[in-house]
């Protein structure tokens, strides 16, 4: 199967490509913000224990991040990429109760820090067991390519000049962006290979940028919602990696 020049998110096996920096303008980052607190304030509508059998509706948004002091725009969306997405957390599922871990208020700035007890249980896009999940997000860089000439994708028809924004990988060859018209977007699903130099899509934003984050945005007990890193959670005490059983089923790891 052919992979896209500009694939984000999980690749389809281990020919892993790079991922892609961020411009904007003055205008879209304004649209950007402004889309971000909405969409983070609701959080996207990624239901919990979402299994292969029944898909979310992926959905993306520009969302400007504080990382190491740097501030950026990356794009943020509702779902984990992959034919396989990963990892399975593990949050003492074998043990009925509650886990306390260390979360944060906001994708946007990892701080200020915030309290938060779970439900134990398996964590994972594909899970079934109760567990605290609101939504699972990933964070990427912005992707753009532009048309070089009249052509059709998907069933799309772009003009010269059209832009596809905010791609993404989702699974099996498939990607997801936007068609930008001046300040109208309209989505597409499309497979990657559509979008390369060959076929007449020259890359316009990003390049040589792996930035590439996993995140999972949960209830507290406490009261309020909060924002966890996948691979902290896996750091927390008492919370292992778990395991894909088969596609769309997840289980707690099975010891020796």
């Amino acid at each position: 199967m052919t992979t896209p020049t500009a694939k984000v998110g999980k690749p389809l096996s281990t020919a892993r490509q790079a991922a892609f920096g961020a411009t904007v303008t003055a205008i879209s980052l304004a649209m950007s913000i402004a889309m971000s607190i909405a969409m983070e304030s609701t959080a996207l509508s990624a239901a919990p224990g979402v299994g292969a059998s029944d898909p979310i509706q992926p959905s993306s948004y520009t969302l400007p991040i504080i990382r190491n002091g740097r501030k950026t725009i990356r794009v943020a969306a509702n779902f984990w990429s992959g034919e396989y997405p990963s990892p399975v957390i593990d949050v003492n599922s074998s043990s009925p109760g509650e886990t306390e871990i260390k979360a944060y208020k906001s994708l946007r700035d990892e701080k200020p820090a915030t309290r938060c007890t779970i439900t134990n249980g398996l964590y994972h896009p594909w899970s079934t067991t109760p567990n605290s999940v609101v939504s699972y997000y990933q964070i990427v860089p912005l992707v753009e390519y532009k048309a070089l000439r009249p052509r059709t994708i998907a069933g799309a028809k772009l003009e010269k000049g059209a832009v596809i924004s905010r791609l993404l990988y989702l699974a099996e060859g498939s990607c997801q962006g936007v068609v930008r018209r001046g300040k109208k977007e309209t989505p597409i699903d499309f497979p990657c290979e559509e979008v390369n130099e060959a076929q007449g899509m020259r890359l316009v934003s990003g390049a040589h940028d792996k930035f590439e984050e996993q995140w999972l945005h949960v209830s507290c007990k406490q009261g309020h919602k909060a924002f966890i890193r996948d691979r902290e959670l896996l750091a927390t005490a008492g919370v292992r990696e778990g395991e894909v059983e088969s596609y769309g089923v997840v289980r707690a790891r099975r010891t020796p």
